[in-house]
C-alpha cells in the first residue's frame, strides 16, 4: 500500500496485483469489441433488411453463424466482468447491471436481425448498454490514473 497526491487530494492505493492489471486490460479489449459490435448491429437494424418469413431456416443459419463470435465474446466479457466486481469493490458497476446488459445485447441481437420491434425500444435497450459499457471504461481508467 502506498499513498498518492493527486489534485490536492491524498488517496491510498493498494499495489494491484499483474493479474488484476491483466483482467483490466483483457476487459477494456472486450468492451470496446463489444462497443464496435453494437454499432454493426445497429447499422443493420437501420437499413431493416429481415427476412421475408420469421421461419425461415436459412436466414436463421446465416445469423447464427455471423453473431456467434459476438455471443462468445458476449459471454466472456461477463464472466471476466463480474469476476473483477467479485474482488473489488470499489468500482462503481454492479452485478445486475452486468447481467442487464447482456440480456439486452442479446436481445438486440436477434432484433437487429428479424427488426420485429419499434425502434424506440430498441434504442433503448442500445443506449442503455452503450452506458454500461462506456462505464465500465471510464472505471478503468480511473483505475490506471491512481
Amino acid at each position: 500500500m502506498y499513498f498518492c497526491i493527486k489534485n490536492d487530494n491524498i488517496y491510498i492505493h493498494k499495489e494491484s496485483s499483474r493479474l488484476e492489471r491483466g483482467l483490466l486490460v483483457i476487459i477494456k479489449h472486450q468492451t470496446e469489441e463489444l462497443i464496435a459490435w453494437m454499432k454493426k448491429l445497429k447499422e443493420r437494424f437501420e437499413a431493416n433488411n429481415p427476412p421475408e418469413h420469421m421461419s425461415d431456416h436459412t436466414f436463421f443459419q446465416q445469423m447464427k453463424k455471423e453473431t456467434e463470435p459476438l455471443f462468445h465474446l458476449l459471454n466472456d466479457w461477463e464472466k471476466e466482468v463480474i469476476a473483477y466486481i467479485k474482488n473489488n469493490h470499489d468500482i462503481n458497476v454492479y452485478f445486475p447491471q452486468i447481467v442487464a446488459t447482456k440480456e439486452n445485447v442479446e436481445v438486440l441481437i436477434l432484433h437487429s436481425y428479424y427488426v420485429d420491434i419499434r425502434r424506440r425500444l430498441y434504442m433503448e435497450r442500445y443506449k442503455s448498454s452503450l452506458l454500461i459499457f462506456e462505464k465500465i471504461l471510464e472505471e478503468i481508467e480511473r483505475k490506471e490514473e491512481l
